[in-house]
């Protein structure tokens, strides 16, 4: 009997683990980003998005102002980013080649407010929703290698449901070098599953 159980909680455990999508909090942006000022592609105004060398802070706007945005987490292939002070986030899906570090694809973001939030979101299904355009942000100046019209592979996180096209839950943003400083690895979790740790 002793036996059963225990295999019975192991399985448990491993499905459990298995359902659940890699998390990176806090994140730091790839590094072939750094230092790089991305442009809205095809946009009737200007639009920018300046990444910092310390991977954590970038600068977001157009000529009216830019406000700071930190990278709060990465879940998968959907990046958080968080205001400054404040209690105001985005998500969004993100598409990015390593091997054409100048273009990045991403869903319009989704915005949200989490009052005094301090650690990982475990759910993001109520704020990740499905993007209502998408964007081609391009560091050069040139035409750009990403084909138009865009599309993007999937539009939700692993653990929700349509509408959308869920994404694979092994799926993340690339990076191409370590972070300065390793961030904490959580994982997601599928609906409202709990995950087991064992007993010490």
């Amino acid at each position: 009997m002793y036996n059963y159980k225990e295999n019975l909680i192991y399985f448990i455990f491993v499905l459990i683990e298995v359902c659940a999508g890699v998390t990176e909090f806090p994140c730091q942006f790839p590094c072939q980003w750094r230092n790089k000022t991305f442009h809205r592609f095809e946009t009737t105004f200007e639009e920018a998005w300046t990444f910092s060398a310390d991977g954590k802070t970038s600068m977001l706007g157009d000529s009216e102002g830019r406000q700071n945005f930190s990278c709060y987490q990465i879940t998968e292939r959907f990046l958080i980013l968080r205001l400054k002070d404040r209690d105001f986030f985005k998500c969004f899906p993100i598409f990015y080649d390593p091997s054409i570090p100048l273009e990045i694809k991403a869903g319009g973001w989704n915005n949200f407010y989490s009052t005094n939030k301090t650690g990982a979101f475990t759910d993001l299904c109520p704020f990740c929703k499905v993007p209502d355009w998408l964007f081609l942000w391009t560091a050069d100046p040139g035409p750009p290698s990403t084909p138009l019209p865009l599309s993007l592979d999937c539009n939700r996180p692993s653990s929700c449901s349509p509408p959308g096209v869920v994404c694979n839950m092994s799926d993340t943003i690339p990076k191409t070098c370590p972070p300065t400083t390793e961030p904490t690895t959580t994982h997601s979790h599928c609906g409202k599953k709990k995950r087991m740790h064992p007993l010490n």
